[in-house]
């Protein structure tokens, strides 16, 4: 769905950045909700976010890290 999500964005000429805004569109998990996350800016400079909970128990010492990683731990 989150990639779903950036290809829309990027179609509609809406950037998208993650959490650590590091250049770079990787989806980032906030570990102890678990939930993955993407951020763009609308038309009009609002900061607004795609989210969406993850199956499975949080894990808080991971912190944030990228989908890959959590995917990895998963």
């Amino acid at each position: 769905m989150l990639n779903k999500a950036k290809q829309f964005l990027e179609e509609n000429r809406l950037q998208p950045y993650n959490f650590l805004k590091n250049g770079t569109t990787e989806p980032m998990v906030f570990a102890w909700m678990p939930a993955v996350a993407i951020y763009f800016n609308d038309a009009d400079g609002n900061q607004l976010e795609f989210i969406t909970l993850l199956e499975g128990a949080g894990k808080p010492e991971m912190g944030v890290v990228t989908y890959e990683q959590w995917l990895e731990h998963n």
